[in-house]
């Protein structure tokens, strides 16, 4: 929500989400490295078997998102973080 009042650009919001979501992974991952969990071979496994899935998601993500306008782009933002708070909502009760 804070990017969308500081800048214009659909490409600009979508980098810097990206940026950012990056960097805390990033953080994620090296914490639990740190802690052990990485370890079990099932898990990383499982990391590799979903690497394509991701970057397939990437991909598609990027280019719907090259044809839309200024308007329809902040929809979907909105429409994703209300689903994913309902969501954070629903399992917390």
């Amino acid at each position: 929500m804070n990017l969308v009042r500081r800048l214009d650009d659909p490409q600009q919001i979508r980098a810097t989400q990206a940026a950012v979501l990056t960097v805390s992974s990033t953080i994620r991952v090296a914490l639990f490295a740190a802690a052990g969990t990485y370890f079990d071979l099932r898990l990383l496994l499982l990391v590799l078997a979903l690497l394509p899935a991701m970057a397939l998601g990437l991909y598609i993500g990027h280019r719907i998102t090259l044809r839309m306008d200024r308007k329809r782009f902040l929809q979907v933002l909105y429409g994703v973080l209300l689903l994913t708070g309902s969501s954070l909502l629903w399992r917390a009760l």
